[in-house]
């Protein structure tokens, strides 16, 4: 009984220590699986090699088993990329070629694969490595690179030889599908030289014509041997396929090289061919270029360390203003894996800007080599990833309806004193182009206290602007005077002088209402620059008739705005009233498309051709419009209340046809300004004597019903 109890006990241990040892291994198996992930627990294959990446094979390349991989550093490398290994995953070498590899840059590599093997590593940031020499080369690929265009002629092959021998500077390598290209995508996109290199392959045996189009020199060499050439300074040709000769091509695989250069201005280069049969020229295709398969690309590995790490780069999109201004969006994305805790991120965009968070759109305001720096951090490590790129044209012509908006609002939210001058000058053109006038102040109010302008005229210009968008946006008197007498303090030159005065006078006008200190001032100007500066001598002589409009005086006026209208020596070719319907035409239909800022220039020609039109055409109600488009309001009630009071004076012999509606339009202002006894009193005035405007007079019912 006893040994049968002792058996049954031994029996019950034996089960429970073998099923602890089942959970034991179980546990260790899965923590094997869990580390084996993405191809952590292989074995490193070399400890003097600090960080790797697993490489995953996808689409193998046609009869070939080269595939092709571009990642980013974000790391120490030598320049040349002598310290990059490939390996198997079993640590045996494969033979590799390096396309491009850069110190903190990206780095492209083709490696060769061997069959039913998908896993693969590359192995960097080994200092003392040597440049491995390799037994293979790739049979597949066509590479571009660029190089800095040395100062030399290229009106021969010879001469664009000897510019070649003179670059010193490679701006980058990649492979590209096909010979097409209209910028220089690793620097700045004028006095450079593309050259490609790769492999043609030709469908069939028989004569090929093989074409050029460039800007601006261009030459064609297959097996060596030297086809087409397009010397010289050029544009395109208007016939593609203009520039072209024969050859007799086997089919199969032939080496192939495409050389260009470009000084200024646009440019353009591309290759064409008529295979056997062909009737008219086309480009030639990816197909005739065979590339190396594809495959992906794991996260960053560093030697004894947990964390992993990598970043995503895509410049998605890229907005030019009229006067020459570059700013680019690119959207970023950081990726942290670790058993350790949670993974934090902090960005520094190297222009000032810094970020939280995991992934973002960025807006670079200038074109230019940017780091790009991400400290990813598990609470216990830590990995400062640095990309180096050249950010610049990528010529992407998706232009969304609300491209400028989400620009601007990125935009807003940079720290402005830390941008570079460049950066604040483009983000004032532009806040011009996107008719954001408070996002252009701010720029304009970092830009005049900078001392790296090392233009007088800019700086005039600066605080000129700045002036006027002080006293209109922010309806700041004292830094808008402020800005004008700077103006006075640093030059001489009557044009400034008699701008900042003009400007000095439109804020005692616009903002402190100070009729007749703004009225002493214009006749100063007007009296002082009429040989000076007759520009604006004829505008403060238009503005001494907006104070005596303001003030009801009709007939001064009139007689103002005609002495202003006679200091014009232009000719014009059509009559006033052909004038005045353009602009009636333009302006409104600005205003449709909510292009404000366009209408208030449009208007600012209006008034400086026929300035009387302030006293009894559609002129004020228009340009009020625009205003309240902008927010404006204040500006658009003094506007609306010096149209009313004019038409109102003694003298006025008859009310201009749009007055009843220009009483409407001040009530739906006062309104907004939430003024509603102001509006109400002119709603009740309009409702009682002007019956006769029936379609105004049901809008004013309608909104005194819903202010009452």
């Amino acid at each position: 009984m006893v040994k049968n109890q002792r058996k049954k006990i031994n029996r019950k241990k034996e089960g429970e220590s073998r099923m602890r040892n089942f959970l034991i291994r179980a546990f260790v198996l899965l923590v094997l699986i869990f580390l084996c992930v993405d191809g952590f627990c292989a074995d490193w294959w070399n400890k003097d090699w600090r960080y790797r990446r697993s490489v995953k094979v996808g689409k193998r390349g046609r009869q070939t088993d080269w595939v092709a991989v571009r990642f980013f550093l974000l790391t120490e490398v030598k320049p040349d990329g002598a310290d990059i290994r490939v390996t198997d995953n079993t640590g045996a070498e494969v033979p590799f070629y390096v396309v491009w590899a850069e110190p903190f840059g990206f780095a492209e590599v083709m490696f060769k694969t061997k069959k039913k093997v998908d896993e693969y590593f590359i192995y960097y940031g080994n200092p003392n490595a040597t440049k491995k020499e390799q037994t293979e080369s790739p049979d597949v690929g066509l590479i571009m690179e660029t190089r800095e265009r040395p100062r030399g002629t290229s009106n021969s092959w010879e001469e664009f030889k000897k510019l070649l021998e003179k670059s010193k500077r490679v701006y980058g390598r990649t492979l590209v599908p096909k010979i097409f290209q209209g910028h220089n995508p690793f620097g700045p996109s004028d006095y450079y030289i593309t050259v490609y290199k790769g492999f043609l392959a030709a469908p069939q045996d028989g004569e090929y014509r093989i074409a050029t189009n460039s800007d601006d020199s261009s030459f064609v060499f297959i097996d060596g041997k030297l086809v087409v050439s397009w010397p010289g300074p050029h544009g395109p040709t208007a016939v593609w396929g203009e520039r072209n000769a024969k050859i007799e091509l086997k089919k199969g695989i032939h080496t192939i090289e495409y050389y260009h250069e470009d000084s200024e201005g646009s440019q353009a280069c591309e290759l064409g061919w008529w295979k056997p049969g062909d009737e008219q020229v086309s480009l030639v295709p990816d197909w005739a270029f065979p590339s190396p398969g594809k495959a992906s690309v794991g996260l960053l590995q560093t030697q004894n360390s947990q964390l992993q790490v990598d970043v995503d780069v895509s410049l998605s999109s890229e907005l030019a203003t009229d006067d020459g201004a570059l700013l680019i969006e690119g959207q970023f994305k950081a990726y942290g894996e670790s058993k350790n805790g949670r993974i934090v991120y902090k960005w520094d965009f190297g222009d000032g800007v810094t970020s939280q968070e995991q992934s973002l759109t960025h807006i670079f305001c200038a074109p230019g080599f940017y780091t790009v720096t991400v400290e990813v951090s598990d609470g216990k490590e830590g990995f400062v990833a640095k990309i180096q790129h050249y950010i610049g044209y990528i010529f992407f012509y998706d232009e969304p309806p609300d491209k400028q908006s989400r620009y601007a609002n990125i935009i807003r939210t940079y720290p402005f004193d830390r941008l570079s001058t460049v950066a604040l000058k483009n983000i004032a053109s532009f806040s011009d182009l996107a008719e954001d006038d408070a996002l252009r102040l701010r720029a304009l109010e970092e830009l005049i206290k900078r001392k790296d302008l090392t233009q007088p005229r800019e700086t005039l210009t600066f605080l000129r602007d700045a002036g006027k968008l002080f006293c209109t946006v922010r309806r700041d008197f004292e830094n808008a005077t402020a800005a004008f007498k700077k103006i006075e303090e640093l030059t001489k030159e009557p044009w400034w002088i008699s701008q900042a005065k003009v400007g000095y006078a439109d804020c005692l006008l616009y903002l402190k209402k100070d009729l007749d200190s703004a009225n002493k001032v214009y006749e100063e100007v007007y009296e002082q620059f009429k040989t000076l500066s007759p520009g604006y001598a004829k505008l403060a002589q238009i503005r001494l008739g907006d104070v005596m409009r303001l003030k009801g005086e009709y007939e001064k006026a009139k007689e103002a705005y005609r002495i202003a209208k006679e200091m014009t020596t232009s000719v014009y070719k059509t009559t006033e009233q052909m004038r005045r319907g353009v602009f009636i035409l333009n302006t409104s239909n600005y205003i449709e498309r909510n292009l404000h800022q366009k209408a208030l220039k449009e208007i600012e020609n209006w008034e400086w051709q026929l300035p009387a039109d302030k006293l009894d055409t559609e002129y004020s109600l228009i340009r009020a419009r625009a205003l309240y488009g902008l927010k404006r309001y204040e500006d658009a009630a003094l506007e609306l209340e010096g149209f009313i009071k004019v038409n109102e004076a003694k003298d006025c012999s008859k009310k201009a046809s749009c007055y009843p509606e220009t009483l409407y339009a001040l009530a739906v202002v006062y309104h907004k300004m939430n003024k509603s006894d102001e509006a109400k009193t002119l709603l009740e005035r309009l409702i009682a004597q002007h019956p006769e405007a029936k379609e105004v007079f049901k809008k004013a019912k309608e909104l005194l019903d819903s202010i009452r």
